[in-house]
């Protein structure tokens, strides 16, 4: 647990965060567009896995941020990350990805993978200041049968 100012808590996610998550996250236009959009089955899955590591930022048990990811071999990739709009800039994202690192390293994870859309910029320029860098390795094809 890491304790910020103003009585802000970052600490690992529980299952009565969910609910809490689900909706913040209903929230951002981000993903309620996503390609494989979040509910709280595929959330509650994802955390009674033993490949994920989740963590919130809370005050008075309201949650103002929280970041998941999905840990195999010497890899992680960070599904979901968000710090509600209202309280970024305070040092909740940063401590969010701090944790999530410690851990990364204490797990000896090798790589760590995002994704981002392209025009997210607040959030590419945020994580490469945070020492994750940008990898033009991959190219994203979809196919969308209503574009056809």
């Amino acid at each position: 647990m890491t304790r910020l100012k103003n009585d802000i808590v970052i600490t690992a996610l529980n299952i009565e965060d969910l609910h809490q998550i689900y909706r913040l996250g209903n929230e951002e236009s981000a993903f309620k567009n996503s390609l494989t959009p979040w509910n709280i089955d595929n959330i509650s899955t994802a955390l009674a896995s033993n490949v994920f590591t989740a963590f919130t930022a809370k005050r008075k048990n309201k949650i103002l941020g929280f970041i998941i990811g999905d840990v195999k071999d010497t890899g992680a990739e960070i599904l979901w990350f968000m710090v509600v709009p209202q309280m970024r800039n305070k040092g909740i994202g940063s401590a969010l990805i701090d944790s999530f690192l410690k851990k990364a390293d204490s797990d000896e994870i090798n790589n760590i993978f995002i994704r981002l859309l392209e025009n997210n910029l607040d959030t590419i320029n945020f994580l490469y200041k945070k020492g994750l860098k940008i990898n033009k390795t991959f190219v994203e094809l979809k196919y969308d049968k209503l574009t056809i």
